[in-house]
């Protein structure tokens, strides 16, 4: 949208010292062909009239490629959120005294990291109070469940519920380089079905919280990062669960204006070799 303000403001500014130019150029041709032609030998309405329009066009040119200077300034040092990592497995410790059963080994979680890199940085570059907002859709892209409040993870290697469970709701991105990590899916390999994480699992032991646990071999995760200080930006991820004993994938994918699946864009490598996962587990 930006992009296209700036282009027609160009333009504009373009057109409007074009045609002063032209003008200036009537006026000097008016000269060269009749050596008596002064603008003090038009009438004094036409002659006041000429010179307010060439200093309005002048101005408003002025005026105009000031603006877009603004804007190009503005846009150049704006937050600008994009993918740092994309999502990895990793172990996520849960005590054993809250497992089930039919849950004994530890569940797995994906997580993935994000970071801002706008075109300058300045303090304008910060992107304030990140919320992440998470929302699943079926393959027919209708959505499962309300959308949900993800959860900024402390960056261990091993993850455990109580860090987890102490994660931010918002985060400042500075514009560093530096990224930061959520938590997105976790699943028991005992467990058919995947469970996205936000805060409300953590009312339960097992964190298997029923509302948010999606019994579906594929569905679409969208990955919403809301700056109070930029517009949100939006990320999309086809989800591949393998079912029971199995771990799961993930596949970014990219949507048109109709919510309809565009074309693959990366996959990312989500398939663990099962022996150092079961070294992990144990």
């Amino acid at each position: 949208m930006e992009k296209k303000i700036i282009d027609f403001l160009e333009t504009w500014g373009r057109l409007l010292g074009a045609f002063a130019m032209i003008i200036y150029q009537a006026i000097a041709n008016a000269s060269i062909i009749n050596p008596d032609f002064r603008l003090a030998t038009l009438p004094t309405s036409e002659n006041a009239r000429l010179i307010i329009w060439c200093l309005i066009i002048i101005l408003m040119a002025w005026e105009i490629l000031k603006l877009r200077s603004k804007i190009i300034s503005f846009e150049n040092n704006r937050p600008i959120l994009k993918i740092y990592q994309l999502p990895e497995f990793s172990v996520l410790r849960v005590p054993p005294r809250n497992k089930l059963s039919t849950t004994s080994a530890n569940p797995i979680v994906a997580r993935m990291k994000f970071y801002n890199q706008p075109v300058r940085m300045s303090d304008n570059s910060i992107a304030k109070k990140v919320a992440i907002q998470l929302t699943a859709y079926d393959i027919n892209w209708k959505p499962i469940f309300n959308p949900l409040n993800g959860i900024w993870s402390n960056e261990d290697d091993v993850m455990d519920v109580l860090n987890l469970k102490e994660g931010s709701k918002q985060v400042d991105f500075e514009p560093n380089g530096l990224p930061h990590e959520l938590a997105l899916i976790m699943k028991y390999r005992e467990d058919q079905n995947c469970y996205v994480i936000c805060n409300e699992i953590f009312a339960f032991g097992d964190l298997m919280y029923p509302h948010v646990e999606i019994n579906r071999e594929e569905f679409y995760l969208r990955i919403r990062l809301i700056p109070t200080n930029a517009d949100a930006v939006e990320f999309y991820f086809l989800v591949k669960n393998h079912g029971i004993d199995a771990v799961f994938e993930m596949e970014e994918y990219q949507r048109d204006a109709r919510h309809e699946k565009q074309s693959k864009k990366t996959t990312a490598s989500l398939q663990l070799n099962r022996e150092s996962m079961d070294e992990e587990m144990i």
